[in-house]
């Protein structure tokens, strides 16, 4: 399988850390990891790690674009980037102890339509096999409609989507009809105008997604585990009890477990657990560094999956 992810967006995700934070005061942090990312790089990071081959696809900024692939060449990555005008966008997020993280994020480079065209001649083949996985958001200066016209022509050669973004709405979405899409609770109820409490409810969310023509809906559901609806049915992981250090890319690494899963031909039900196993694995560690294989083998032995 051709596993190709698109970051139209890219950042430097800055990870800081102090026992508190006060607000309207100077406070001093320290810097405890400094990564280059985006959601279809974390997605690419944690398929390299687990040995599934991929490429990650991106638009990089002229002023610091230089810098951000040699972290990512460093990595193991293989990449295909092109370049537009400006600043690959800054997220900092603060860690306090026994808190919840604060994140700031700044704005980052504006690009014109024709740089999609560049991208897409980047990426090389895409054909039958081909699953293109656009993840983030898009950056100033494209549109919806120009980002669903890029993503319909890969659709047409012969390529599956997976959609996790914010900048394509439900109805580009049905439109689309990706293989996957991967919304928490609050993305589907957005979504939908419901209110999700509980299991039963998020499976009828997930269903309701699902049987608007599109094949697969993963609904992450955070410490309750995930909800897979397929035309094969619906069905409930649980989520193994970890040491959470950070969630920050759990979301971009549950659509890589998916994707490997995938890859090697299991079914729905391995597919769920497999997602699960490397978004929870993801937790373990600081920032957004990508789930150890080692730990997904452990953790795949502490969910189950029910049928819903």
């Amino acid at each position: 399988m051709n596993i190709i992810t698109l970051t139209l967006n890219p950042a430097f995700d800055l990870h800081c850390y102090a026992e508190r934070f006060f607000p309207y005061r100077e406070n001093v942090f320290e810097i405890t990891a400094r990564d280059a990312g985006g959601k279809g790089i974390n997605v690419s990071r944690a398929l390299t790690k687990n040995g599934v081959k991929n490429t990650a696809a991106c638009i990089i900024g002229s002023e610091n674009g230089e810098e951000f692939l040699k972290m990512l060449k460093a990595e193991g990555l293989s990449l295909a980037a092109v370049t537009a005008e400006g600043r690959i966008r800054e997220n900092i997020t603060l860690h306090e102890k026994e808190k919840p993280e604060t994140r700031i994020s700044f704005p980052g480079f504006a690009c014109t339509p024709s740089v999609l065209s560049e991208l897409r001649s980047a990426i090389g083949a895409i054909g039958e096999g081909s699953v293109c996985v656009f993840a983030g958001s898009a950056p100033a200066g494209l549109s919806e409609e120009t980002l669903v016209s890029f993503l319909k022509a890969i659709k047409d050669a012969g390529a599956s989507l997976v959609i996790d973004s914010r900048s394509v709405s439900l109805p580009a979405l049905i439109d689309l009809k990706p293989m996957l899409i991967k919304p928490n609770r609050e993305e589907a109820e957005r979504a939908l105008g419901v209110s999700i409490d509980g299991i039963e409810d998020a499976a009828h969310a997930a269903r309701s997604l699902q049987e608007k023509g599109i094949e697969n809906v993963l609904l992450s559901l955070g410490s309750e585990g995930a909800i897979l609806a397929a035309k094969e049915g619906v069905y409930h992981a649980t989520a193994p009890k970890v040491e959470v250090l950070s969630t920050i890319g759990a979301g971009d690494s549950t659509i890589a477990g998916f994707l490997s899963a995938v890859a090697e031909g299991f079914e729905k039900e391995k597919c769920l657990l497999r997602a699960v196993a490397y978004g929870s694995a993801a937790c373990l560690l600081e920032g957004t560094a990508p789930p150890l294989p080692e730990d997904v083998v452990t953790l795949e032995g502490k969910i189950t999956v029910k049928r819903v």
